[in-house]
């Protein structure tokens, strides 16, 4: 007598289900607040991969840092007595406008001492968000600035035209299609695109200008979108001074008279968090190549990055 058979997949989603409804049974405080050294006097808050206004914004929750996130943990980190300055050590090429200039605002309402510590690379708007700060202090190896924004999409038109598929335009309002990857941008698109961007551009500049107390001529002339070494970041005025994250501890002593210890801010993880976290990445693994592409890809909208 032959035993039934199971297909692996069928296993796998039982048991995913399962702990699905066991993880939602006993998860408690989802989404608050997790400190490392509770009893430390300076708040350190990890800006680290995209900047987003939402996790959704990112294939994997895990890459991106969202706007709303950060705030909650300034507000929570001004509201503690026992804290004395806060430290974002950053380690981010960028992301969305919108959520940088919504954490670079918060920063600058904030009114204990804030400095920033910028890691492998603090560019784009991680670089606006750390300009925010009173102080910035980079390793001589960090990459820094790379002031401007970028929109970018993939276009299919020519490989639609050589393999004959065609793009049926059908839109109320003559721009509803613009930078769809199906058709090439007229040039009155292509003006209206690039005077959006300037517009972005020019805020990015005024805001560097007046955060690090440059001039709006010494800001459009490093704002090329490149990035600087720190020693060079330092030489151009994007940076106060070089060191490690060590050193940045330290000079916050030393500014504020005191010993120092950091107090460090993360998302509390629930349980159905560390359990789905396993499980998508496992379908992440399964399913990299056409799904992992189309994201990276975006092809419903354009990208528009600072």
């Amino acid at each position: 007598m032959n035993k039934p058979y199971f297909p692996a997949f069928l296993v796998l989603v039982f048991f995913s289900i399962i702990a699905y409804l066991v993880a939602s049974y006993y998860t408690v405080d989802n989404g608050s607040i997790d400190i490392e050294n509770a009893n430390g006097n300076v708040a350190e808050i990890l800006i680290e991969g995209q900047i987003a206004s939402s996790s959704s914004d990112s294939f994997i929750s895990n890459e991106a840092v969202t706007s709303t996130e950060i705030i909650k943990f300034i507000d929570r980190a001004e509201k503690d007595p026992s804290i004395k300055a806060i430290l974002f050590t950053i380690n981010s090429g960028g992301g969305a406008p919108v959520p940088s200039i919504e954490i670079s605002e918060r920063i600058k309402k904030v009114k204990k001492p804030t400095y920033s510590y910028i890691k492998d690379i603090g560019a784009s708007g991680a670089y606006w968000i750390a300009s925010s700060t009173d102080t910035i202090i980079a390793n001589k190896a960090s990459l820094v600035g790379s002031i401007g924004v970028t929109a970018s999409q993939l276009e299919y038109a020519g490989l639609m035209d050589k393999y004959g598929v065609g793009y049926q335009r059908l839109v109320a309002g003559k721009y509803k299609d613009t930078l769809s990857p199906f058709r090439n941008m007229t040039t009155e698109e292509e003006l209206l695109v690039q005077g959006m961007l300037d517009e972005l551009y020019v805020m990015f500049i005024d805001e560097v200008s007046e955060n690090r107390n440059l001039s709006k001529e010494a800001v459009t002339e490093l704002a090329t979108g490149w990035v600087y070494l720190g020693q060079d970041a330092l030489n151009l005025g994007l940076i106060d001074d070089l060191g490690t994250r060590e050193d940045a501890l330290e000079r916050i002593g030393k500014d504020l008279n005191m010993t120092v210890s950091p107090a460090t801010y993360k998302t509390k993880r629930s349980l159905l968090d560390s359990l789905s976290s396993l499980t998508s990445g496992q379908s992440f693994t399964v399913g990299r190549g056409i799904g992992y592409e189309l994201k990276k890809q975006q092809v419903s909208q354009p990208m528009i990055k600072s």
